[in-house]
C-alpha cells in the first residue's frame, strides 16, 4: 500500500494454493498485530461449487468473523451471483443465501436455523462450518415465502409450515401440516388458508381429502381413499342442511339422512330412499322413510376445522362413530327426550326439503379431482330444481 504504513495490499500466486485461490486482497490495517489486514477480496483459479470465481468479504466490526460473502461468476468482482450471510455469533454458522436470480428449484432466498444439522465442523477453525435446516425460502417468480415452524424430531421432515406473500410476513396465505415421510417428502396432512378453505388429507399422494371445508362454507367428507376416487361422499353440509349418505354396492345412493342445525346441534330431520337403478350416483327416488329404517342417529357432530395455531396434525375423521351422538337410538321412531324441543322448528322446513329431494334426480355428479385447489369448483353438488 502506498502510504506511511507500507502494509501488504495483495498477494498473487502463480498457481492455485491448497484452497484453490490465486489472489488475496487485504484491508489496510494491522490486524491483531500481524502487520497486515484481514482478507476482503479473493480470486480462485477454477470455479467453485457455486460456479463462482471471486469473492468480497464483510466482517463484524474489528473481529475476524465474516458476516457476509458475496460471490461473483467472473474473476474481477463484476457479476454477482449470490450472497451468503452468517450469524454474528461464536458459531458463525450460515444464516442465509440470496441469489440474484432463481436457482434450479425456482427460489432465490434460503434462511437456515442456527444449528449444526448438516455438514462437518472443521475443528482447526473458530467457526462452525456446519449449518442448519432450511427455515424460510422465497420463490423468485412471486416473492412468496414458506416458513417452516416445526420438524419431526431429529429429521429434516417438515411437520408444519406457513406461507406468506413476502419475507416481511405481513400477509399470511396458508398453513400446512405434513405426515412424516421417510424421504423427507411427507404427504400433506391438513391445511388452512386465509380465505377460510381447509382440508384434512389421507396419507397418500394426490391431495385426497378426508374432510374439506370450502371458502364459502360447505363441508364434505369421504370415508376412504377409494371413496374419494369414486366421489362417494360420506356426507355433505351446505350451511343449512347436513346430508349423510348410505350406498348400495353398486355405488348408487340408497339413503340420504338429512339433519337440521338447531341451536348449534345437528338433529335428524328426515330421510329419503332411492332405488338401486337409474342414474349414478343418485338412482331413482322412491320416497321418504323413517330414521329406524335407515339406522341414523338422532344427532350428528361435525369434525373440527384446522386452525392456524394448531400444533400438529389432526387424526383422520375415518369413521362416523366420533361424529354420531345417541347411536344406540337407531331402532325406534319414538321421540327421545331432546327430540320434541327441536321438532317444531324442523317441521317448518321439512316440506321444502321433501320438495327438494323429490326432484333430486337432477343432481349432477362431478368427477373426482386430485388437486385440492379445484375442490370447491368441481366437487360441490349442483342442483337443478
Amino acid at each position: 500500500v502506498n502510504d506511511a504504513n507500507i502494509r501488504m495490499e495483495s498477494k498473487t500466486l502463480a498457481a492455485a494454493d491448497s484452497f484453490g485461490n490465486v489472489y488475496y486482497h487485504y484491508l489496510n490495517e494491522n490486524y491483531n498485530s500481524t502487520g497486515y489486514g484481514r482478507v476482503d477480496k479473493q480470486k480462485r483459479g477454477i470455479v467453485d461449487t457455486d460456479s463462482c470465481l471471486s469473492y468480497i468479504y464483510t466482517y463484524s466490526g474489528s473481529t475476524d468473523r465474516v458476516i457476509q460473502k458475496q460471490c461473483y461468476t467472473d474473476n474481477n468482482w463484476s457479476t454477482l451471483k449470490l450472497t451468503y450471510a452468517y450469524n454474528d455469533s461464536a458459531t458463525n454458522r450460515m444464516l442465509s443465501k440470496t441469489f440474484t436470480s432463481a436457482d434450479g428449484s425456482g427460489n432465490n432466498y434460503y434462511e437456515y436455523t442456527d444449528e449444526g444439522f448438516y455438514g462437518t465442523d472443521d475443528l482447526s477453525t473458530t467457526r462452525d462450518e456446519r449449518y442448519g435446516r432450511i427455515y424460510r425460502q422465497r420463490t423468485a417468480s412471486t416473492g412468496s415465502v414458506v416458513k417452516r415452524l416445526d420438524w419431526y424430531t431429529g429429521t429434516e421432515h417438515t411437520k408444519k409450515e406457513e406461507e406468506y406473500t413476502s419475507l416481511a410476513e405481513t400477509t399470511w396465505v396458508e398453513t400446512r401440516w405434513y405426515y412424516d415421510g421417510a424421504s423427507g417428502t411427507g404427504n400433506l396432512s391438513k391445511k388452512i388458508a386465509s380465505n377460510g378453505e381447509a382440508a384434512i388429507y389421507f396419507d397418500t399422494t394426490g391431495y385426497k381429502c378426508n374432510v374439506y371445508w370450502s371458502a364459502s362454507g360447505e363441508i364434505m367428507k369421504w370415508a376412504s381413499v377409494a371413496d374419494y376416487d369414486a366421489n362417494k361422499k360420506a356426507w355433505y353440509m351446505d350451511g343449512t342442511w347436513l346430508d349423510v349418505y348410505t350406498y348400495y354396492d353398486s355405488g348408487r345412493v340408497k339413503y340420504v339422512d338429512s339433519y337440521l342445525n338447531s341451536g348449534g346441534t345437528w338433529t335428524w330431520s328426515l330421510a329419503e330412499y332411492r332405488a338401486d337403478s337409474g342414474s349414478t350416483p343418485w338412482g331413482t327416488w322412491i320416497g321418504n322413510v323413517s330414521r329406524a329404517t335407515t339406522g341414523a342417529s338422532v344427532n350428528y357432530t361435525l369434525p373440527t376445522k384446522p386452525t392456524q395455531g394448531d400444533a400438529s396434525i389432526l387424526s383422520l375423521e375415518l369413521n362416523n362413530s366420533a361424529e354420531l351422538v345417541n347411536t344406540a337410538d337407531t331402532t325406534s321412531n319414538t321421540l327421545q327426550t331432546g327430540d320434541q324441543t327441536t321438532l317444531d322448528g324442523i317441521l317448518t322446513v321439512n316440506a321444502a326439503k321433501i320438495a327438494e329431494t323429490a326432484s333430486a334426480d337432477n343432481y349432477t355428479y362431478a368427477a373426482p379431482v386430485t388437486d385440492s385447489e379445484t375442490l370447491k369448483n368441481n366437487l360441490l353438488p349442483s342442483v337443478s330444481q
